[in-house]
């Protein structure tokens, strides 16, 4: 059974260093690369085939790892967001698969999170309150106005009482 290899493996104890840095968090992480060139040489002489894939039903990245001896496998699955940024999409993947893979082999794979630039929801500034100000017949009510941003936008708590107090003085 796989199980049983993989716990082969972890006996190994194999180092995966930190090969990659993220600049705008200036943490270190383990590429997939690193990952790949360090594991895909113990995997192939235990019998175990790694591959990725992705569902549409399920828009999600997938990554099994296969025991080709016992026709058992495990697998990992972590959503792809929807996104019409193809960088966006290509760091997504990128990153679920190395997570992935961190994930069915026990490794840490970083320090820090990464996975800011396919996540991230930008802040809700007051140059976007300005405009939502001049545009807010727009929302019908408080309530609506901060569900509809809070989609879009990270809004902090001092400036969801800004929007409340902005409908609330009108109304």
């Amino acid at each position: 059974m796989i199980q049983k290899k993989l716990l082969e493996i972890q006996k190994e104890n194999l180092y995966v260093k930190k090969d990659a840095k993220n600049p705008f968090y200036k943490s270190e992480y383990t590429s997939l690369d690193e990952i790949l060139n360090t594991f895909s040489p113990i995997l192939t002489e235990k019998g175990i085939v790694c591959f990725h894939s992705s569902s549409t039903e399920k828009s999600c990245i997938i990554t099994t790892l296969y025991d080709i001896d016992s026709d058992t496998s495990i697998s990992s699955e972590f959503p792809i967001f929807e996104s019409n940024d193809p960088q966006k999409i290509g760091s997504t993947i990128t990153y679920w698969k190395r997570y992935n893979l961190g994930q069915l082999l026990n490794i840490t794979t970083e320090k820090d999170d990464d996975w800011n630039k396919a996540s991230e929801k930008e802040k809700f500034t007051n140059v976007e309150f300005e405009k939502l100000k001049k545009h807010k017949n727009s929302y019908k009510n408080w309530k609506e106005a901060i569900s509809k941003i809070s989609k879009k936008y990270q809004l902090s708590v001092d400036m969801q009482k800004s929007i409340l107090n902005l409908y609330m003085t009108n109304e």
